[in-house]
């Protein structure tokens, strides 16, 4: 029997990647609040996911970006966007209208 990944190696990468995706997630989700600075605050996001990608890489003893880090990080960012985040955008939202119906 095969199983997914060939080496425990690329299984302990594929972990490690899981929840650097669901903190690039998460600090894109953040990023949304800070209103005209937000093209600046996603490019500063990215750039230091790019880091931390990077630095996951060598230090999972890795030469190159592989299929099963990019599965990793998506893996991590669609548990944030389709889980906890769609409660934190309800909650979002219910504040936003609480406000309205104030005023």
């Amino acid at each position: 029997m095969k199983l997914f990944f060939e080496t425990s190696r690329q299984a302990s990468c594929f972990l490690c990647m899981v929840p650097l995706g669901l903190a690039t997630a998460i600090f894109l989700d953040i990023s949304l609040i800070a209103g005209k600075m937000r093209p600046v605050m996603d490019a500063l996001v990215l750039l230091s996911a790019g880091l931390t990608v990077l630095v996951a890489i060598v230090f999972c003893r890795e030469t190159s970006l592989r299929l099963y880090h990019l599965l990793g990080l998506t893996t991590g960012a669609l548990l944030y966007t389709q889980g906890i985040g769609k409660i934190i955008r309800w909650f979002r939202i219910r504040q936003e209208l609480g406000k309205r119906m104030k005023k």
